[in-house]
């Protein structure tokens, strides 16, 4: 309570949590002496016990007794305090999981539907994206900063150079930017692999007669006639721009990405064919 906590905290130690179950959480010191005394068991005490530099300690020594002094049954109530707490946290927890599956959309949440619920189930749902993506749990100034840029859209940053972003209706968390630089691959022998992309050569009578072919096959194909020298493969470059086929114009990458609404963390991911007189494809 005096370092600052939500329910979680006030729920104290579980009888039971994941394969650690502690059987007498909930007996106390007293019955458990007593207990050896009658059936004549030792005990060992822990000699970090009575030192009062751990915190613990000197919360069981000074504060404890003086909170019975306001209510004798102080250390039992709270107790059942924690009890009921855990019976509240488990709902809200099924709340939460809930709330998270139904707003989830690939690695993000659905803005809009994190500003319609409830404060205590937002926390929470940014809560757990956080973590599922930055790896540790968020403080509450994190928290706060993510739900206000929920209003207005926009970028903040939190831990570790991680960013939230708000945009295109979808909070993210992406990691510190990197510079990420794909090879440059000269294109020699035909059929070959470069980042996951797979190029191979046929005539346009063998594709048209395969029982798979589609028209939008040819979206991806590339005219071996209209090749301009040699064929490499690489990442995109500042000023790159492509002359789209069927449209009598030519537009930067830059424009092309953000009238797909292409991720940010994709785009220098993405392979780039070019011949000598510029892009062929993207």
């Amino acid at each position: 309570m005096a370092r600052g906590t939500g329910i979680a905290g006030l729920c104290g130690i579980p009888p039971k949590r994941g394969r650690i179950i502690r059987p007498l959480i909930n007996v106390s010191r007293r019955e458990i002496e007593s207990y050896c005394a009658e059936r004549e068991l030792s005990f060992c005490v822990d000699s970090t016990n009575s030192d009062e530099s751990y915190t613990r300690n000197r919360i069981r020594h000074s504060i404890v007794p003086r909170l019975c002094e306001v209510n004798s049954n102080a250390v039992e109530n709270t107790a059942l305090m924690s009890a009921t707490l855990r019976e509240d946290a488990d709902l809200i927890r099924q709340q939460t999981d809930a709330a998270f599956l139904e707003t989830s959309c690939g690695d993000g949440l659905d803005a809009q539907g994190l500003k319609e619920m409830h404060p205590a189930l937002r926390s929470r749902c940014i809560a757990r994206l956080y973590e599922q993506r930055v790896g540790k749990a968020p403080e509450n100034r994190h928290i706060a900063a993510v739900s206000e840029i929920l209003k207005t859209g926009g970028r903040t940053g939190v831990q570790n150079g991680w960013s939230a972003v708000v945009k295109n209706g979808r909070l993210r968390f992406l990691p510190p930017k990197t510079e990420i630089k794909l090879p440059e691959t000269a294109v020699r022998n035909l059929p070959m692999e470069y980042q996951g992309l797979k190029l191979f050569t046929d005539s346009t009578e063998n594709i048209k007669k395969s029982s798979k072919f589609n028209n939008l096959l040819l979206n991806n194909a590339v005219d071996c006639d209209k090749i301009c020298g040699k064929l490499v493969l690489r990442g995109r470059l500042p000023g790159d721009a492509i002359k789209l086929r069927g449209r009598n114009c030519t537009k930067t990458f830059k424009k092309l990405f953000n009238e797909s609404k292409t991720d940010e963390g994709e785009r220098d991911l993405l392979p780039v064919l070019t011949d000598d007189e510029g892009v062929v494809w993207l």
